[in-house]
């Protein structure tokens, strides 16, 4: 079965976006874990550091 959509869905967790976790290379953890607390998923989270960092495209060149 899936999970239905978390009531935040649509909208990124707010310490990622809105606090100096994402703009400055702190520590993000404190932000995560709130969002998680309040019924983030995985994927969102995940969403909002790639919003904030962008995402790694990279590879080791065989």
């Amino acid at each position: 079965p899936l999970r239905a959509p978390s009531a935040s869905s649509g909208s990124a967790p707010s310490g990622l976006k809105t606090q100096d976790s994402g703009l400055h290379p702190t520590n993000v953890m404190p932000a995560l874990i709130d969002a998680a607390l309040t019924g983030c998923t995985m994927g969102e989270m995940t969403q909002a550091m790639a919003d904030v960092y962008g995402r790694y495209s990279g590879g080791p060149e065989w």
